[in-house]
């Protein structure tokens, strides 16, 4: 009580077309959800209006009839640019008389706020109201009825509205309709459920919907709020709720299609360690993984079976599941693989109703056609095991709908009998309901962690990748999770300013290795930090690996999905151009100067990674990371920059060398001529110049560093560093973004452990 506060598969399901009976225009409020239930002051109510529309309030304090008029009643107007401002309800504009029932004739004129601007604005009253109405006109007028105005659909929404109804007894309950806009997987697509209540007492009680309930592991359960970390407040609102048919909503446009890639990275899982699913949809939804870890032939998450559950984007996904069955038992190891499959919805809905001590006949939510108007049955679910109290007078029946659910156009959901202490007693009930869905069957093997899947040497637990006989283990450079960095001063051989910003390159490399410690697969992060230069500028690798021994190559451009990369042989290497422009990677259009001017505000940017397979393995050097690491101008492909140790590539213009101030030496190429190179690799991710301060005035040490063709003060990133001299966002951005890197996914195991 709270009394005061494995083959594809598709599942679409058949609509049952439902009578409908179209409703009269009216206000939106105490005539939807009843006389007897007052508004909760900390319910936000939303109206999306066009500047001059004429928002009508009228509404009464619920208080004691001898108080009714003894402090002023108000409403909070919010304008789309986070103003508020308080208007006075009086007798003569927008309070409602003594009626214990509104009825037309009682009605006097509603208060009235012209709106100055387009936009959506929030409203609430100062105390608990009823009755109340609130109605859109499109200009002012006194002979407007707040029970029965001009306008169509309904406009007023909340994504959480709060109730007292001051009683649990059945004369407080009520048979009100909510609608609910979910999305339908694609953008502009929704589905619309009306939420149908009959005899609905809660005493004081909340309505609110969200795609996935009450959060995981309690996922499609109803739960008491005494179960650790669901007290009031865990369901967490999602959608728009509005009390009439709303009047822009969009059907849905999209058939939801999944693929169930497995287990990625390591193509199985470990006894008690469990794994990470990997799964592509062409929606945004809410997916559910069930393993039939019992073995019974069926998927059912209301047994002991495994249950992974979350929302899903368009793309890849992933879904981490800890080992577990339904029950919390470890799923042991197995010769047989166990059988998964993964659901994939939209339009999905929940009404997890907290505190609702009684629902007498219950609730059904059915589909509305936001075009025609029609009404449809589909199939309704709950799971009450959890709050059933023992009497038959209470407790729900069925306590739970089992794989099928029920057809919610012609049965309810019912619980409690009209008193405190029914099963939604300070309990979340949830009902829910989708729209369509679509599944895929994967075979789970769960292996022991001694023993060796893969006969590569290594058993599972230390083994990386304990499905692939070709890799064990991963060595990251400069460290896992951390960058390095390149500067590139883009102008040499023209001296330029020498502030080393023209391009800052963060980098990380990951190296899948085999049994024997020899290089099989190759992942390189890069992630441009700053572009403080006029020159657009590629980016090209050069690998110390002869062309013939590169099996693939893929490129991921802002996490986007891998696509295929082109190679060429480079003399006994490989070359990659990486990227024609590395602009392309930064977030903004028309500015120049990119992250190394602290007056201009600081750009986001996307990474960029490579994954180059190899046919046969290497024996390579990380001391040489970042290897050859070069820019060249996105206009001139000859004009390249090269770390000072590499001489260039075949496409070089080797008439640069001697020209300007370049002092190339065989074995220190790209130098000016007191040594400094115009290419610095920088074993950490540190300050770089600030635009147009020469390097030396941020990292002094760096002139014994030239001089001596680097075999001095190799420290000088670390060492007497002059900190006021890097960039550092200044009063228009924050701080410099960070090399955020892409995941390293490696490779997905061998189709051995069922990939």
């Amino acid at each position: 009580m709270r009394a005061g506060n494995a083959a594809l598969s598709f599942v679409v399901l058949s609509f049952v077309v439902l009578s409908f009976a179209a409703k009269a225009a009216r206000a939106e409020g105490s005539a939807q959800t009843g006389d007897n239930q007052s508004l909760d002051p900390k319910t936000v109510m939303f109206l999306d209006l066009t500047a001059g529309e004429v928002v009508n309030v009228s509404a009464r304090a619920f208080r004691a009839t001898s108080t009714l008029y003894s402090a002023p009643l108000f409403i909070t107007m919010t304008d789309p640019t986070g103003s508020a401002e308080q208007h006075e309800l009086t007798l003569l504009a927008g309070r409602f008389g003594d009626e214990v029932s509104v009825t037309p004739t009682s009605v006097g004129a509603p208060l009235q706020i012209s709106v100055p601007e387009d936009g959506v604005y929030r409203f609430s009253f100062s105390e608990f109201v009823a009755p109340w109405d609130i109605s859109v006109t499109a200009v002012p007028s006194p002979s407007v009825d707040p029970m029965n105005p001009e306008g169509g659909r309904g406009r007023l929404y909340a994504t959480q509205w709060s109730f007292n109804a001051g009683t649990f007894a059945s004369s407080g309950a009520t048979d009100s309709d909510f609608y609910v806009v979910t999305p339908a997987g694609t953008e502009g697509s929704n589905y619309v459920w009306l939420l149908d209540f009959e005899g609905l007492a809660g005493y004081v009680y909340d309505v609110a919907g969200n795609s996935l309930g009450l959060p995981p592991p309690y996922s499609r359960t109803s739960q008491e709020a005494a179960v650790e970390g669901l007290g009031y407040g865990a369901f967490v609102p999602e959608h728009d709720v509005y009390l009439n048919l709303p009047v822009t909503a969009l059907g849905p446009s999209a058939t939801p299609v999944v693929t169930f890639d497995g287990v990625s990275g390591s193509g199985m899982t470990l006894e008690g360690a469990g794994g990470q699913f990997r799964f592509q949809s062409n929606v945004a939804g809410t997916y559910q993984v069930v393993i039939d870890t019992d073995r019974n032939g069926a998927f059912d998450p209301t047994t002991s079976d495994a249950v992974v559950a979350g929302s899903c984007k368009i793309g890849n996904n992933d879904a981490v599941w800890d080992g577990v069955d339904g029950f919390g038992a470890s799923v042991p190891s197995s010769n047989v693989p166990y059988n998964a499959r993964l659901y994939l919805r939209i339009g999905e809905f929940h009404f997890a109703g907290w505190d609702i001590e009684t629902a007498k006949p219950g609730l059904s939510i059915v589909g509305v056609d936001p075009q025609t108007d029609a009404q449809w049955s589909t199939q309704m679910f709950w799971d009450d095991r959890a709050i059933l109290t023992g009497d038959p007078n209470d407790d729900p029946a069925p306590p739970e709908t089992v794989l099928d659910g029920v057809a919610s156009g012609s049965t309810r959901h019912e619980w409690g009998n009209f008193h405190g202490a029914g099963p939604g007693n300070v309990a979340y009930v949830d009902t829910w309901v989708f729209g369509t869905e679509s599944s895929d069957d994967h075979a789970l093997e769960v292996h022991a962690a001694a023993a060796d899947a893969d006969g590569d040497g290594v058993t599972n637990a230390a083994d990386s990748f304990p499905c692939d006989p070709a890799l064990s283990s991963t060595l990251f450079v400069p460290a896992e999770g951390v960058s390095a960095a390149v500067f590139f001063e883009d102008l040499w051989p023209s001296p330029g300013d020498l502030d080393f910003n023209d391009l800052v390159l963060a980098y990380n490399y990951a190296f899948g290795l085999d049994s024997q410690g020899e290089v099989r697969v190759i992942t390189v992060n890069l992630t441009p930090r700053a572009a403080g230069a006029g020159y657009h500028s590629g980016i090209g690798l050069v690998l110390p690996i002869n062309s013939t021994l590169i099996s693939n190559v893929t490129r991921l451009l802002g996490g986007e999905d891998a696509a295929s990369h082109s190679w060429e042989a480079e003399g006994s290497g490989t070359l990659i151009r990486v990227l024609d422009d590395t602009r392309d990677l930064f977030l903004v259009e028309g500015q120049v100067i990119l992250n190394t001017d602290p007056t201009k505000p600081v750009v986001n940017v996307n990474s960029v990674a490579l994954r180059i397979e190899l046919s046969s393995p290497v024996i390579l050097s990380t001391e040489d990371v970042p290897f050859d690491l070069f820019t060249f101008r996105s206009t001139d492909v000859g004009h390249e920059i090269h770390l000072p140790k590499y001489h260039g590539t075949s496409y070089m213009n080797t008439g640069l060398f001697g020209t300007g101030i370049d002092g190339s030496i065989e074995g220190w190429w790209f130098v000016d001529r007191t040594g400094l190179p115009f290419a610095l690799s920088v074993p950490a991710v540190s300050l770089y110049p600030l635009e147009r301060l020469q390097i030396d005035e941020l990292f002094p040490n760096i002139i014994g560093f030239a001089a001596s063709a680097g075999t001095a003060n190799t420290d000088y990133y670390s060492e007497g560093v002059v900190s006021e001299n890097g960039f550092v966002a200044g009063s228009f951005g924050g701080a410099p973004p960070p090399p955020e890197l892409l995941p390293i996914s490696v490779v997905i195991g061998g189709t051995e452990c069922g990939s």
